[in-house]
């Protein structure tokens, strides 16, 4: 049994791969999610977030997308992008209505699987510093804080945590 099927029986989503036909519904989840951060992110970062259709789809093709599904709703979403031998998490979303559910949890497990799945040595993330929930999830799965850089995206400073699996 691997760690996603383990910690993700009991609950009320399932955490799947997402296809092309998912573009629509992710690029509104990322929409509502930004929108909430509407005056804690500088502008440009939250646009460059809140992908169309269309640039959700080409995302796609670079990346890998899993998307955590209530209802045949999609409640949350995660990218992987290889590269290096590492595995970067992007563009982590939950849905505000379902946060505290283990969405997060579910899709976080996934990406480590995946990542293990594909060889890589380890999973790494950039979070801005006021993102508390986010960094305790992470940190519950052993991530550590890695790199600090001030002023890296429009003016808003990044902390980086990674995840060494071997």
């Amino acid at each position: 049994m691997s760690l996603h099927e383990g910690m993700n029986s009991q609950k009320p989503h399932s955490v799947r791969k997402a296809v092309i036909s998912d573009a629509e519904q992710i690029s509104a989840l990322y929409k509502r999610v930004w929108d909430e951060y509407d005056t804690q992110f500088p502008k440009e970062l939250k646009e460059s977030r809140q992908p169309s259709e269309d640039l959700m789809r080409q995302w796609m093709k670079q990346e890998t997308y899993f998307v955590a599904v209530l209802k045949d709703s999609i409640a949350g979403v995660v990218g992987c992008r290889l590269m290096h031998g590492t595995c970067q998490l992007t563009h982590m979303a939950v849905d505000k209505a379902h946060r505290g559910e283990g969405i997060g949890a579910s899709l976080t497990e996934r990406a480590i699987e995946f990542t293990k799945e594909n060889g890589m040595m380890k999973v790494w993330l950039d979070t801005a510093p006021f993102m508390k929930e986010a960094i305790s999830l992470y940190e519950r799965y052993g991530f550590t804080k890695c790199g600090y850089m001030r002023k890296h995206f429009w003016g808003l400073d990044m902390e980086f945590y990674e995840l060494v699996l071997t």
